[in-house]
């Protein structure tokens, strides 16, 4: 599937309370993520208007869904493996 282009003007921004609603988290672990490179920057559209790209948020809830169930797919290996044993 090829990956479309962004377009700003199309793309729906988020706030930092609907960012925080998806993730799951307070402001201040949205901002420290930021801080760290763990979550993607906000675009500023004014001196206090931040705002995220739902894709972007989307994209990153997704890959760490994807990382979580690979995670759970390994420890199910383990537990059959030692029951087997």
């Amino acid at each position: 599937m090829p990956a479309s282009k962004f377009d700003p003007t199309t793309e729906q921004w988020l706030n930092s309370h609907e960012v925080c609603a998806l993730r799951h988290c307070k402001k201040t672990k949205l901002y420290d993520d930021v801080k760290i490179g763990a979550f993607p920057a906000p675009v500023w559209f004014g001196p206090r208007k931040a705002r995220w790209a739902k894709s972007w948020v989307d994209a990153h809830v997704g890959a760490l869904i994807q990382d979580a169930e690979r995670h759970n797919a390994k420890l199910m290996q383990r537990q059959s493996r030692r029951r087997a044993a």
